[in-house]
This record gives structure tokens, C-alpha cells and sequence, in this order.
């Protein structure tokens, strides 16, 4: 679990990522017990660097992650193997994805994992496809982030959300929301990914203007 840990906070600080090798290892501490909740998270951490990767073996590799996820009954265990599994179908040029990145925000809001949640929101926004000037997207997103406030998220993880709704917003072309959410992401600090995500949107938006 430790090594899972690992891996979420070398990509939330923009570190070195995790190798397959180190997720390997995790899956072979764990597997004697299959049954596990640490098991279910070391396979899902194994299906993700495999599908980042590009391996073939990824998509199947989340599914059998999910499926560890669910007998196990871990609510953090389900949400990191269903981002997964949405993660892998969306770069295998699949439709859909939706219900299951919306699945695994509900169960990271029954844990309180924020990390989580944050990665299952813009996930489903990525179904929805927020680079196309979707509402539909902003609105998950806007919706998405209230929830996290009321969570009672650390600033780092609603600033992400307000930066990746921001950049939804200069693509629609509302410039005037779209800085309402910047001052909140840069309000405070806002961590690796939230500062990069809302300084490149801030880049889009002065070139646009």
C-alpha cells in the first residue's frame, strides 16, 4: 500500500513516475493475499503503469483490478481500479467510460479519498470530452468541484478541479468565469499539477485575448 502511496505522490508532485518493475513489486509483496484490499490497489497500480505504457496487457490487467476491487469491498480499492479501467479504455479509442468514472467518484467520496475523486472527475470529463468546448463537461466539473468543498478537500485538490474547469471554460469561450476559477486554483498554493494545469490555461486565455 505504501508503494502504491509511492506512485500517487511522485505524479501529484510531478516526480520520477513509478516503472512497471516497482509495480511489479507491489503485486508480489501482496499476493499472498489475494483477497486483499493492498492486492486489489497493486494490481490496479500495475494495470496503470502497463496502460500509461501503452502495453497490450493494460486493459485486461484493469479489469481483473476491478474485479479484485469489488469482492474485496474497498471503496479507495474500487475507485483507483475503475479510473484505471476508464483510463484504458479511452486510450484504446473506446466510447464510453462515463458510469464508471462517475462509479468511482462516488465511491472516493464514500472514502474520502481525494485524490481520488479529483482523478475520477477530470476522467469523466475527459469522456465527455472537455476539450471540445463540452458544457456538459464544465458542469460535471463545476458540480464535482462543489462536492469536493463540501468534502472538506485540502485546497490542492479544489484548486485542481477549479483549474481543469477553468481550461474547460476558455474553450467555450467564457473568459469571465473562466477567471473566476483561476484565482481560486492560484488563490493559494496549489500544488505541481493544479499550478500547471491553471498556468497553461492562463497562457490559452491571455493568447486568446
Amino acid at each position: 500500500e505504501l508503494l502504491v502511496r509511492r506512485a500517487h505522490l511522485r505524479w501529484q508532485t510531478s516526480r520520477a513516475p513509478t516503472t512497471v518493475d516497482e509495480a511489479l513489486e507491489a503485486v508480489r509483496l501482496s499476493a499472498e493475499y489475494p483477497e486483499s484490499a493492498q492486492y486489489a490497489l497493486a494490481v490496479t497500480g500495475l494495470a496503470s503503469e502497463e496502460v500509461w505504457d501503452g502495453m497490450p496487457s493494460g486493459l485486461a490487467r484493469a479489469d481483473e483490478a476491478v474485479r479484485l476491487a469489488r469482492a474485496c469491498g474497498s471503496a479507495k480499492a474500487l475507485t483507483e481500479a475503475l479510473i484505471t479501467k476508464v483510463t484504458a479504455r479511452v486510450f484504446a479509442g473506446e466510447s464510453g467510460g462515463l458510469a464508471e468514472a462517475k462509479e468511482a467518484q462516488a465511491a472516493a467520496a464514500r472514502a474520502r479519498d481525494f485524490h481520488g475523486f479529483t482523478g475520477a472527475a477530470e476522467w469523466a470529463a475527459n469522456c465527455l470530452d472537455i476539450s471540445s468546448a463540452n458544457r456538459d463537461a464544465i458542469d460535471h466539473l463545476r458540480r464535482s468541484r462543489e462536492e469536493l468543498t463540501t468534502l472538506g478537500a485540502p485546497h490542492c485538490y479544489v484548486a485542481k478541479l477549479s483549474a481543469y474547469e477553468a481550461f474547460g471554460l476558455v474553450q467555450l469561450g467564457d473568459w469571465r468565469a473562466c477567471v473566476e476559477r483561476l484565482r481560486v486554483a492560484l488563490g493559494s498554493t496549489p500544488g505541481p499539477r493544479g499550478d500547471m494545469i491553471a498556468r497553461l490555461t492562463a497562457a490559452l486565455l491571455a493568447v486568446r485575448q
